[in-house]
């Protein structure tokens, strides 16, 4: 179901309606991009922390315009669903631009990939969903509750002013020459409003921002007795000023009325976020394929702005969602890993359908309609339908190893609890997954270095130069520095009391003493110097707590 803000109301009410039922909702999203420097690489074997850092800072730039969801409801057999797909454009409303920042970027590799699968980026800008995080909500619901407090005062108040105003006809500026006969023909529209016990309300014509100020001062200034009430209104004519006659109880209730309107309006701009609220509340599993980038979206939009810290950023995660599966990282780690060679989501969904996995009976809601439902890949709603299903046959799977398919994989089963909470982790060697649910893995790289020259080395002379201690690995970090990654580990003590140091055309230091002084730079906001020396007596305590799941998960060297 394709949801634009048209038709947000249905399917807010039918999204409603069957999420307390389903056994769990799969994601995906698009974006307008995903990095801010197309250039740039990834450092393979920096701190999860510190690439936690790096791809907040690019996520803020960006937004996600299109949020798929599906959700997954078991039928009465136990062995088949009914999905609900939907297909939510998003996009934030000028009304809301104290809340979400006013521009944003756009890499051009995305957008024409999005393009090139014919994704309808009219619908986002013209009739794209509005949103309002918790935070923004409250903050402007309580802005909207002190001024409430306060409005009767403020009405007095504006009398006063009027009364006090020193320049020409009771205003509070000096006017032009060119503007007097505007000022005097308003001035005789009030007063005969004023003096006629017929007429309640006057409505002056469209005008500038500048001409309304008049009005609203004159109005003041003219009305001594304080029986008026004047308010904007926008509409398809312009924006122009009504003003009524009103004593103090009718001004009273309108008042009242005005900011009952208003939260009104901030219930409307909530928007989408009321959909991440029910799915949050359902307190069911949340699936996605590869789905890092869509959870760093979605909490910066819909829940809480990205915060610096990392831990903050899991707790925030989890609190939100608690269960989570990534069918990336299940298809890339045993036991599925032998049988799926490609990871990608097309190619994952195509082997799904083969043997050993069973063919999941899966219909798509009447309700729904396939009529409204783009089976295309990169359609979010699409892909969020292809990963939930992929994930039942995993389920099926899973459930032929262990209840020799009498009905579908219970979630709660042990074989599926390693995957539990841990989400892919892209390009890092030594680290396969995120860990929302507890500590992250923490592998001991007490056998990698890295080496910086000032007068470059071939990489063979790299290679013979470690030769000597059981050869090595290298891996690029810029075009005069690289990780060295001993082959044999007992060597690393070896190396760091012996080969550790600053020389004539390198130097050489522990990945321990690289990235501290890497940090301390960073948080003094200056660049690492290049001259490193580290003592031959440096700590070469171990790391020993590598996580047990770093045993379960016997990850490939596929990225």
């Amino acid at each position: 179901m394709e949801v634009t803000a048209s038709n947000f109301d249905e399917a807010y009410q039918l999204f409603k309606s069957i999420i307390d039922q389903a056994a769990f909702v799969a994601i995906d999203g698009e974006f307008t991009g995903i990095s801010a420097d197309d250039r740039g690489g990834l450092d393979v074997y920096e701190p999860i922390a510190q690439r936690y850092e790096k791809m907040s800072k690019t996520i803020k730039n960006f937004l996600l315009m299109q949020c798929g969801l599906c959700a997954f409801v078991p039928n009465e057999d136990k062995k088949s669903f009914t999905a609900y797909p939907f297909s939510f454009y998003v996009f934030p409303q000028s009304d809301n631009a104290s809340a979400h920042k006013s521009t944003f970027l756009c890499q051009i590799s995305s957008i024409k990939f999005l393009s090139q699968h014919k994704f309808d980026f009219n619908k986002v800008f013209s009739d794209g969903i509005t949103y309002l995080n918790p935070i923004d909500e409250a903050e402007r619901r309580q802005k909207i509750t002190e001024k409430m407090k306060v409005a009767w005062e403020k009405e007095d108040e504006k009398y006063t002013t009027a009364k006090d105003n020193k320049f020409p006809y009771q205003l509070s500026f000096k006017i032009n020459d060119s503007d007097e006969p505007f000022v005097k023909e308003t001035i005789q529209l009030i007063d005969n409003w004023l003096s006629d016990d017929s007429k309640k309300d006057i409505q002056f014509p469209p005008s500038s921002g500048f001409y309304r100020k008049i009005i609203y001062e004159l109005l003041y200034a003219r009305c001594t007795d304080k029986n008026m009430l004047p308010e904007t209104i926008r509409d398809d004519s312009g924006i122009y000023i009504v003003a009524k006659k009103l004593n103090d109880k009718e001004k009273e209730k309108m008042i009242e009325e005005k900011f009952k309107t208003r939260l009104s309006e901030l219930d409307a701009s909530v928007g989408f976020c009321k959909i991440i609220n029910l799915l949050c509340g359902a307190n069911i599993p949340v699936i996605g394929h590869n789905m890092l980038l869509d959870l760093l979206y979605v909490t910066n939009q819909f829940v809480s702005p990205l915060q610096s810290d990392y831990q903050k950023f899991k707790e925030i995660v989890h609190s939100t969602f608690p269960k989570l599966y990534d069918t990336k990282l299940m298809t890339t780690t045993e036991p599925l890993k032998q049988y799926f060679i490609d990871s990608s989501l097309a190619a994952v969904e195509k082997r799904s359908q083969e043997e050993p996995f069973k063919d999941v009976p899966i219909e798509i809601s009447k309700d729904i309609g396939c009529n409204d439902f783009n089976s295309i890949f990169h359609d979010a709603g699409y892909d969020a339908f292809i990963c939930g299903s992929v994930f039942a046959r995993i389920l099926y799977y899973y459930d032929s190893l262990t209840t020799n398919g009498k009905e579908y994989c219970d979630l709660q089963c042990e074989i599926l609890q390693p995957f539990n909470n841990k989400i892919k982790m892209h390009k890092l060697m030594d680290i396969p997954y995120l860990n929302f649910g507890g500590d992250d893995v923490c592998p001991s790289r007490d056998h990698v270095f890295v080496m910086q020259f000032k007068q470059l080395w071939s990489v063979s002379k790299i290679h013979d130069y470690f030769s000597a201690f059981g050869g090595a690995r290298l891996v690029s970090i810029d075009e005069a520095s690289y990780y060295i990654v001993l082959s044999e580990e007992k060597q690393s003590l070896n190396v760091l009391q012996t080969q550790v140091g600053e020389f004539q055309d390198y130097s050489l230091q522990s990945y321990e003493s690289y990235t501290r002084r890497h940090e301390k730079a960073s948080s003094t906001n200056k660049r690492p110097r290049d001259s490193i020396i580290d003592s031959p007596k440096e700590s070469m305590a171990v790391k020993k707590r590598r996580s047990e799941n770093l045993k379960i998960f016997n990850e490939s060297s596929e990225w």
